[in-house]
């Protein structure tokens, strides 16, 4: 059994399913480097366990899953210059994010010549 492909696994596994579990709240970081980060180290340990031919079953998932991700975060929409989304992570950093204008009722009035 090869404790690396196992370990390629759980990594490149745990930051993929915590990053998925933010995006179902809405709640993703502005920067996902740190996951990024954790899922090409996880994909590093995957490619020597594979590599060293010792295998583990757990080494391919590992590198699927790790450059799926990657690949996936960095041509996303969250990798363009938009504008950050209003997540938590965004709203700590602004002040207000609401538009203070007030409503004012409807001045239209009908016309004379249409009322009957």
């Amino acid at each position: 059994m090869d404790i690396i492909g196992i370990a390629s696994f759980v990594v490149v596994f745990g930051a993929v399913a915590r990053w998925f579990q933010l995006a179902w709240r809405v709640d993703l970081p502005e920067d996902p480097v740190v996951f990024r980060v954790l899922v090409a180290i996880g994909v590093i340990l995957g490619l020597t366990s594979f590599a060293s031919g010792t295998g583990s079953a757990l080494a391919p998932w590992a590198i699927g899953l790790g450059l799926f991700y990657l690949y996936l975060s960095f041509t996303g929409p969250g990798a363009s210059a938009a504008p950050p989304h209003t997540s938590r992570w965004a709203m700590r950093s602004r002040p207000s994010a609401r538009p203070t204008t007030t409503t004012r009722p409807s001045t239209a009035r009908a016309s004379p010549g249409l009322a009957c």
